[in-house]
């Protein structure tokens, strides 16, 4: 996620390996874990919220709609799920961005 975030901001042509080997240069192995707390800030609000509405989801599909086919329930209910989760997520996942992207992080 780290090496994501540092590749995507880069301006110019810069290769991946040269990004890593910054990275390594600057801060070495911990250079991987920054900003891993953001990111533990934004997954946890987004898998609670994304597995508990999906089984939500599925349960009221198959009761109220029983007609529907599984593949179906299971795909919308997933849709829905991951619109739920990272609707609660987003506000964390500019902030963590924006802290792994940083080289100035410490």
């Amino acid at each position: 996620e780290v090496f994501k975030a540092k590749t995507q901001v880069q301006v110019g042509d810069h290769s991946s390996n040269e990004i890593f080997r910054k990275m390594m240069k600057k801060q070495g192995i911990r250079s991987m874990f920054t900003g891993f707390e953001a990111q533990i800030m934004r997954d946890a609000p987004f898998y609670a919220i994304f597995f508990g509405s999906y089984d939500l989801l599925c349960y009221l599909f198959r009761t109220n709609v029983p007609s529907m086919p599984d593949e179906l329930n299971y795909f919308l209910s997933g849709g829905f799920a991951g619109m739920l989760g990272w609707t609660a997520a987003m506000p964390f996942d500019v902030p963590k961005t924006n802290v792994q992207a940083s080289w100035d992080t410490k």
